[in-house]
Formats: structure tokens, sequence, C-alpha cells
């Protein structure tokens, strides 16, 4: 080749070596800048008894600083019915944006009508803007969530005018002690549930691509910990005042998806993090805010679950009498952390002095195709595996791994059917329920032995089914209120649904590609 057909392709691949940097660069400056952001939500409240149905749409909202200068939210228009909206809330507004000190809200309405006795009439509108003083403060990583209740009988006054009457508030009030947490891995942040009222009471800026979630256990000064699979890092949620008061680096470890909580004594937890990227487990001292150590396990670990605590194994009424002795000196000693591999398709167990906090020993347990979530039964001291690429249910019998049983302590439940992201099973009767991905719908199987489970591979009759919209992916069972909560990811939603009946009660609105939830409870 001669010097000038170098020089060319030499010339060629610098080019595209800068405009491959300038790409990477533009994709990543917004997040980048959004680093120095914090966050804002708006949230309208709509009316508790309606007399009149009024419809109207909402353009565009804006914000104005305290210097003047004016933030565009949104110009995504957004219908508002009162009966629709009736007891419930919808998310207006859900962006980052600059800190500082916000006075008053602008919204561009129009399009409002009402229906007397069935007929549609249009309603007059003297201005489309309406501007409401509002004293908000955005900081830096942080959420600030302003309620925004709308009076809609109060806004129809007579000779068809429309009157809009709103109200802002920064905080819903009558917080209930028991409150849901829902991940929302596009919105990077939690949305927080009184589920009593059905209603948002705050949402919490976390780091980025939160994913797994799960709820401390000791009293009175209990955490939520929160996986952010992009930033490598666990959150811990004060739920008692809703603030992140730590952000610890996983640093053995990339790609956090879930986490567990093991209680090894009276006064201490740890929190042990599933990092799938890494195909390893790390263990974290919430206390120190800390990553002690991490190990290795299979590929692609993306649940995990541990052992209850002691007092809840030595209670437990499904333990033989004869087996009784070397289970209390195993769980006095040890307690088992189960990961699951999806792209190995095995169950790592993983054995830890609790004393020590040291690693004894690792196994794996094979199970069907791409396991995805795990459940801890602590009533029936089982382990539920849902695997997602096959049509069956493993169960692994805890007591028999403690007694080193490991061939014996698996067994199946068939015909469960394909795409199962989550199982649980009822703590008070033969009962699990399944949660399907396709197509989306909730499964109730009736189990049928002493303890629930069968000894051998075995199939449960299925006593009914809930079919569902879009594509769900987390559910929780409340034993308290008796009530089913099902993360809709597509639908952008928690779905509130009766145990007992098994039909739809409310649907809750949630941030950007939600992904778990957990419910947490001072009284707990």
């Amino acid at each position: 080749m001669d010097s000038r057909g170098f020089r060319s392709k030499a010339f060629i691949a610098f080019v595209f070596l800068i405009f491959f940097v300038a790409c990477s660069n533009r994709v990543e400056r917004p997040a980048i800048y959004d680093r120095y952001k914090g966050q804002f939500s708006l949230i309208l409240n709509g009316p508790e008894a309606p007399i009149h149905r009024i419809i109207f749409e909402i353009s565009s909202v804006s914000l104005t600083r305290e210097d003047g200068s004016t933030v565009k939210l949104t110009d995504r228009t957004v219908k508002i019915d009162s009966f629709k909206l009736k007891g419930r809330q919808i998310f207006l507004v859900e962006k980052p944006i600059l800190p500082g000190k916000y006075t008053s809200l602008r919204m561009v309405l129009k399009n409002p009508k009402v229906f007397v006795e069935g007929k549609e009439s249009d309603l007059v509108l003297e201005t489309e803007e309406i501007t409401l003083k509002v004293d908000i403060d955005i900081y830096k990583n942080q959420n600030t969530t302003l309620f925004l209740q709308w009076f809609s009988d109060a806004s129809y006054v007579e000779d068809g005018v429309f009157e809009p009457k709103f109200e802002p508030r920064e905080v819903l009030p009558q917080v209930a002690r028991a409150l849901l947490f829902v991940t929302n891995e596009g919105s990077d942040n939690v949305t927080v549930i009184n589920r009593y009222t059905g209603k948002i009471i705050a949402i919490v800026k976390v780091g980025h691509r939160p994913l797994g979630i799960a709820t401390g256990l000791l009293r009175p000064a209990k955490r939520i910990y929160v996986a952010n699979s992009g930033s490598n890092t666990l959150s811990i949620i004060d739920p008692y005042n809703n603030k992140v008061e730590a952000e610890v680096p996983i640093v053995y470890g990339s790609k956090p998806v879930d986490v567990a909580v093991a209680k090894v004594s009276p006064s201490r937890e740890i929190v042990i993090v599933a990092n799938y990227n890494t195909d390893t487990v790390s263990f974290v001292d919430p206390a120190r805010r800390l990553e002690l150590d991490s190990v290795k396990v299979g590929s692609g670990p993306i649940s995990i679950v541990v052992d209850p605590p002691v007092e809840d194994i030595i209670g437990s009424p499904f333990i033989d009498p004869e087996d009784m002795g070397a289970i209390r000196d195993y769980v006095y000693n040890f307690f088992n952390v189960y990961v699951a591999n999806k792209n190995s398709n095995e169950i790592s167990v993983i054995k830890v002095n609790r004393t020590r906090l040291k690693v004894e020993g690792i196994f794996n347990v094979e199970v069907d195709w791409e396991p995805v979530r795990l459940y801890m039964d602590s009533r029936r001291l089982r382990v539920l595996v849902a695997n997602y690429g096959s049509n069956r249910l493993s169960v692994i019998n805890v007591v028999e791994v403690m007694k080193g049983n490991i061939a014996g302590a698996v067994s199946t439940i068939v015909n469960t059917g394909t795409s199962v992201v989550d199982v649980i099973a009822d703590p008070y009767i033969d009962r699990l329920y399944l949660l399907k991905e396709f197509p989306p719908e909730v499964i109730v199987l009736r189990t049928s032995s002493a303890v629930g489970y069968p000894r051998t591979s075995g199939v449960f009759p299925v006593v009914d089914r809930l079919l569902l919209k879009g594509k769900p992916t987390d559910f929780f069972l409340d034993p308290e209120t008796q009530t089913l909560y099902v993360v809709n990811q597509k639908e952008r939603v928690l779905e509130v649904i009766d145990k007992t009946s098994l039909t739809l009660k409310n649907s809750i609105p949630l941030g950007n590609s939600p992904v778990r939830v957990v419910v947490f409870s001072t009284g707990l």
C-alpha cells in the first residue's frame, strides 16, 4: 500500500473515531447533567365524591423560579374526568429539574365540558392559563412532590362557566403506619403508598435504575434497602421520614438487581445483594454502611432470599421433633442464602457463619429453565422457585438442606405453565399464587399435602385465575389486609386485588418502568 492510501485510510479512521466519541458524548451528557439536578413530581388528587361529571384537558405545565424565569415541565395533553378520577390520583409531571426555589405553577387548560342528565355541554373558560402560588424547594439528587387537589364541583359555576379550583398540597395528611414501597427503574425513584387509603404519600429519589427492594428486620429502626443496578449502589431509606440516609457503593460486584436481609442477632442485620453482571453476591453491613465481602455464585444471579429469623424456624410446626435438635444447633450457628441463577438454571445455597459472618460453604441445586424469582415460605420452611422458561415450579425443603440432604431437598410442581415471574404462598391456607407475564394473569393453585407441598413431583389444581393487562413483574401478598399488590410495568400502575374474590379493587399510578414492591409495617 502506498503512503497516500495509508494516510487516506488513517484519516477516515480518525474521522470515524471523532464521530463515535461525539455521539457517545451526546448520549451520555444528559445523564451526567441530570446528576446535578433534583426531581419534581406533580400529582393530581381527584375529587372524593363528585356530583357532576366534568371533563377538561391539561395541555401544558410549567414552573416559575424565584428570579422570574419559566421552566416548561410538559406539553403532553392529559384528559381529566372527574368521575374516572374519583378518589384516585394521576401523575401530571415527573421530571429532572434544576435545584432552586419555585414560586408559581402554571397550567394551560382546554375544552371543558359537563355532562348533565347524560347530555354533553361545553363550558365557558374565561382564561386558558391559570397560575397557582406555590413554595417549592428543589434540591440536588432529591425528589420534591407537589400534590394538587382538584375540587371538581366547585369548579362548575352557574351559566355554564368553568372556574377550575385547585389547592396545592406538599404532603397528604394522616399518613398510616403501614406503607408500600415500589421501585421505578425508569424514574430512579421509589413510590411510597399508604396501603389503607391507596394514595401516594411520597416519592423518594434513589440511585440509577433501582430494581430489588427489601425491608429491614430490626425494631424500632427498620429501614428499606434498594439495589440500584445502574449506579452500583445500595440505597438505605428511612421510612419514618421517607428520605435516603445513605448510599452504599457496591465495589465487589456489578449490576445489583436484588436484595435480601438476614437477621444475624437481635441487634444486627446484614444485607445481601445479588450482582447480575459479575455472578457474585455481596454482603453489606448497613450499620457501618460498608460492603464487607462478596462470593462467586452461578451465572446471572437475579433473585435472593435468606433463612427466616431463628425464632420463626424454631417455632415452626413443620419440623419433625426428631430433627429439632439438629435444626436448632444449625440455626443458632448458621444461616443460608439462596440465590437464583437465571443463566445456569440452578440455585446457589450459601452457608454463612452467624457469629463470624464468614461463608463456610457454597453448593448448587439444579432446577428448571430460567429461575427468575425466589420466595421464602417462612411458615412451611420451603423456598419456591419460579422457573420462567419451564412449566414446572421447583420447591426446596429448607429443613432437608440444613440436615445436609441436598439430593432429597428438591421437589417439583408440574404443569404450572411457562413465563411465571413470581410465586407466593398463602401463610394461612394451602394456596399458591403464581404471577405470569404471558398471558398476564394471577393463578391460584390448591395444595394438597400436610405441609402444603408434595414430597415428589405433583400436579396442583387451578382453583382461580385473574387475567390482567400489560406486563406484570412482581406481586406481594399482604396478609393483614388480605390483598395482593401487583406491579404492572407496562401499565405503570400498582394493581390492588382482593385475595378472596380475586377481583381488581384499585389501580395506583407509579413511575416509569416499575419493578418491585414490598410492604413496610412499623408494627411487625
